[in-house]
């Protein structure tokens, strides 16, 4: 990533939980009514953190999370489709069938392992996301709604963790706040920070 004059701060932040519909692909899902109710103290979590941008991505479950975001901060929404999760297919797998698939996607990131994008390909693609909310305005603060695996193969480019652990543990909703371009966390819910250690360009 670019470095930045200005301190920036950015929110990545996961869904709230889907409505699971084994007969409608994952893309489609949207917010069951107690994760609809989850994004309003969600909302209240990131007012602190001052975001002046909100972009979704346009998987329903992200925009409805997004809506309830731009509603109670007062923000305008916008959405794109680089904020998508993973490019992989809609069929319905097992719990143990989609945790195998994920654990060798974080695994061997440079290869396409599963679905039609490798984990590298998906953490550059956010972060592009990252880069293009903040070339709007210096002076602003963002916040990106996304999915679990893209915020994950987000988070491996600017820290040491295990990915499929932090992957494993990640709440819906759960967000990590962090400083641009020093990548310091100012916050988060529903991450276990202590599983971060910042790389060595911390960039």
């Amino acid at each position: 990533m670019d470095e930045v004059l200005v301190e920036r701060t950015v929110v990545l932040a996961r869904h709230a939980a889907p409505l699971i519909e084994p007969e409608v692909p994952r893309p489609e899902w949207a917010l069951s009514p107690a994760g609809l109710d989850s994004c309003i103290t969600l909302a209240e979590d990131l007012a602190g953190l001052l975001p002046s941008t909100l972009v979704s991505s346009t998987e329903p479950k992200a925009v409805q999370t997004a809506t309830v975001i731009s509603e109670r901060l007062g923000l305008n929404l916008t959405t794109s489709d680089g904020l998508i999760e993973h490019k992989r297919s809609g069929e319905y797998l097992s719990e143990s069938g989609f945790n195998s698939r994920i654990r060798s996607f974080f695994q061997r990131t440079d290869e396409v392992v599963y679905g039609q994008e490798s984990c590298e390909e998906l953490g550059l693609r956010i972060e592009n996301e990252v880069e293009a909310a903040l070339s709007s305005d210096s002076a602003r603060n963002a916040i990106l709604v996304t999915h679990g695996t893209a915020m994950t193969s987000f988070i491996m480019r600017h820290w040491h963790v295990d990915p499929f652990e932090l992957w494993k543990s990640l709440g819906l909703p759960a967000y990590l706040a962090f400083t641009v371009p020093t990548f310091d966390i100012v916050g988060t819910r529903g991450v276990d920070a202590t599983l971060f250690k910042k790389t060595h360009s911390g960039a």
